[in-house]
């Protein structure tokens, strides 16, 4: 038995510790659709619209976008997708409304340059509203049957909201919407404080806050019935200053979990295998390449360590996990 721990232990891989000081606040955090050694973050509300590429291997920047013509207000979340030409496609949320007062917040797409390199680039435009007023949003999520979902971060549930299907085709397609088009609620979640989330490869969602992380089921589609989403298994996270960030890693064994602050580790956490049989996703099959994230990021996906050992659900919390958990939210709450 120890010569297995120590063994895992060896071949678990040290966390990249982002090393760039103007990324403070990382809020929205992505893993790359074309490359498998690189995430895409940015910070939350003050900061300057620009993206930055963040190297899996050394934690250093090795690109930035910035964002032309961008008055940023809150940017709070990423994702990923790729067009049909096989390029990446990040989108950027500006979803953020601590004191729920935006009548619309916008959500923005760039290309992934080829190669790799510092860019100034003009984002396609798509400004969303909520039928019930504004929320506070820090969570933008791509299905693999090509949605776009926004999960909102309330004190204890969200609700899941789908974008609607022209705007994303339009954006896509290279075209904005400045117009505000209307998000609708398909589904609630029972969990506090959701600050980031992703799709599975199967459709399920993982979604997370400042102390753990569920699997869900696939939301259904707009305009079925709004329903409370079955939560399938809880995941352990490593404890974090302030954990907003996920991003789905090797074709859904494993996320990336972030914190804000200045050098802070990109931590691995392996998932557990389905607690039922993989969900099929409720639209039409996904055609062309789309995907949630990179088939690799490196280390073999079998390395496992202690902390990233998930846990079922409802499991006994250790002594220090709950007081840790309040403390983070208590903070999280006093500066937005």
């Amino acid at each position: 038995m120890v010569s297995a721990l120590l063994l895992a232990a060896a071949l678990t891989p040290a966390p990249v510790v982002v090393q760039d000081p103007r990324i403070t606040e990382s809020s929205g955090l992505v893993a790359s659709p074309t490359r498998p050694d690189l995430v895409w973050t940015v910070n939350d509300s003050g900061s300057s619209a620009v993206v930055y590429g963040v190297s899996l291997r050394t934690g250093r920047t090795v690109a930035t976008l910035r964002l032309a013509k961008t008055d940023a207000r809150d940017m709070e979340a990423m994702t990923a997708t790729r067009g049909a030409d096989g390029a990446g496609l990040l989108w950027i949320g500006d979803v953020g409304d601590n004191r729920a007062v935006r009548a619309s917040v916008v959500l923005r797409l760039v290309r992934e340059p080829v190669p790799t390199a510092s860019a100034t680039v003009r984002p396609v435009s798509l400004r969303v509203r909520y039928p019930d007023g504004p929320h506070d949003v820090e969570t933008l999520i791509w299905t693999p049957d090509r949605r776009l979902l926004l999960v909102t971060k309330n004190l204890f549930s969200g609700v899941v909201y789908e974008v609607p299907a022209p705007a994303v085709a339009a954006a896509i397609a290279g075209r904005s919407t400045l117009d505000p088009v209307s998000a609708q609620p398909v589904a609630e979640v029972a969990m506090s404080l959701v600050t980031d989330g992703a799709a599975l490869p199967d459709g399920r969602i993982i979604l997370r806050g400042y102390s753990g992380a569920t699997i869900y089921r696939s939301p259904p589609r707009a305009g079925g019935e709004g329903q409370a989403l079955q939560p399938l298994q809880q995941v352990a996270l490593p404890a974090q200053p302030q954990g907003e960030t996920l991003t789905v890693v090797d074709g859904g064994r494993a996320v990336l979990v972030g914190s804000e602050g200045k050098r802070q580790p990109l931590q691995r956490v392996e998932l557990p295998p389905a607690v039922t049989a993989p969900t099929t996703t409720t639209g039409p099959a996904t055609t062309g390449p789309a995907t949630t994230g990179p088939a690799t990021t490196g280390p073999s996906p079998a390395t496992t360590g202690p902390s990233a050992a998930p846990r079922a659900m409802n499991p006994a919390p250790g002594p220090r996990r709950p007081l840790l958990a309040l403390a983070t939210i208590a903070v999280a709450l006093v500066a937005g």
